[in-house]
């Protein structure tokens, strides 16, 4: 997965999950998930 790919999945995880604050807090769970 591309780096900006990556990034735009982030933000659009954090935006629809406000309430997981683990996500936030830890973006490297996404990466290693992803």
């Amino acid at each position: 997965m591309g780096k900006e790919a990556a990034n735009l999945l982030y933000q659009k995880m954090v935006n629809v999950d406000h309430e997981q604050q683990r996500i936030i807090l830890n973006p490297e769970l996404i990466i290693k998930s992803s």
